[in-house]
């Protein structure tokens, strides 16, 4: 087995989602030394916490459905203790907050990224960078002149990773661990919208859909952010299997050199791709700006030794998760014309892999 250190840099914010949204009744939002911040925290320990006469003060406003004295009698007793963590929150959040945190129509709700549930420090898990991996190489290796149909996904798999069963899948060898986010500036609450262009006659170019994340900070907007595990990939295992002659090894040997070719050429032709489509001709020259420094930045680093880029996560696109020869839009207009925006002007999910012997 050779084991790789691996490390991921976000280029762009990345919101890696549990399917858990956070509600006012386990955060708040405070503003301090003229900046806002988001700070999460557990309502059973600030019960706890409370003595008889405020245990007896919630129980009659829950009795009297009291929503808002309820919110606030919590978010009154957040303390270091308590708070699980805080970062910063984008100023069009936390003025929406402020502003209807005490109208019962708006619920403020947070969707949730994924994390240690021990130290709630943001993790990137292995799986989705084995994900966003596998579809780069199963790309790579699609049989040449031939189309798959929409529901032709296994045997596109099959014929391009030569398996029979999930016993000689190549991808058995390969295992990449959790990789938690360690920095000083590596969260933020931020708002999605849906791009497009020209919408509302070039008035605006959003949507009224409220999609507000947590997101890992990336180096376009200002983190320092970086994930750290391992990749291991086991080359005994087509070995043990021809020992024992249970099952036939597979013929696709997956490699370092394999993988970084693979998401290179997959996600920077997607990238590019995205620029020309969506950005390079926008009537929103900020967009254009952004993703052509994106590019730019992007193509210097891969240009190091073991280093490739990859896009994980929500809103990563059909074009970054299904292989070009099954994708097929779904519905009768053919592919959209929208991108999701963080913030209304970065894209998002993209990463940069670097992996050391």
């Amino acid at each position: 087995m050779t084991r790789y250190k691996l490390s991921v840099i976000p280029i762009t914010g990345i919101h890696i989602g549990t399917g858990d949204e956070i509600s006012p009744l386990e955060y708040t939002i405070v503003s301090e030394e003229n900046k806002d911040i988001f700070r999460r925290f557990q309502p059973e320990k600030i019960l706890a916490g409370f003595s008889e006469g405020q245990k007896n003060r919630l129980d009659k406003l829950i009795d009297n459905n009291k929503i808002q004295e309820i919110m606030a009698l919590f978010h009154q007793h957040v303390t270091e203790e308590n708070c699980l963590y805080e970062c910063d929150i984008s100023q069009d959040e936390a003025m929406e907050y402020y502003d209807k945190i005490n109208d019962l129509r708006n619920q403020l709700i947070i969707s949730e990224m994924y994390r240690d549930r021990g130290h709630f420090q943001p993790v990137i898990p292995g799986s989705s960078l084995k994900g966003a991996i596998r579809t780069a190489i199963i790309n790579q290796l699609s049989p040449s002149g031939k189309q798959y149909g929409q529901r032709d996904e296994y045997y596109l798999v099959k014929d391009s990773l030569k398996k029979d069963n999930a016993f000689n899948d190549p991808f058995r060898s390969v295992r990449i661990t959790d990789c938690p986010v360690k920095g000083q500036k590596i969260q933020s609450i931020q708002r999605f919208i849906n791009f497009k262009e020209n919408r509302n006659n070039g008035q605006d170019f959003t949507d009224k859909m409220r999609m507000v994340m947590e997101v890992i900070r990336g180096k376009l907007m200002g983190g320092d952010s970086s994930a750290e595990g391992y990749l291991d990939i086991d080359e005994r295992l087509n070995r043990i299997q021809s020992e024992i002659k249970k099952w036939r090894p597979s013929p696709v040997k997956i490699d370092l050199k394999m993988i970084i070719h693979a998401c290179n050429q997959f996600f920077m032709k997607n990238m590019e791709a995205e620029h020309r489509k969506f950005y390079e001709n926008s009537m929103y020259k900020r967009l254009s700006d952004i993703s052509h420094t994106m590019i730019n930045w992007t193509k210097e680093k891969i240009q190091k030794k073991n280093c490739c880029l990859i896009r994980l996560g929500r809103f990563s696109h059909v074009e970054n998760v299904t292989e070009e020869k099954y994708r097929n839009p779904k519905t009768k207009k053919g592919y959209g014309n929208t991108r999701t925006l963080m913030n209304k002007e970065f894209p998002t999910g993209w990463a940069i892999l670097e992996m050391e012997e």
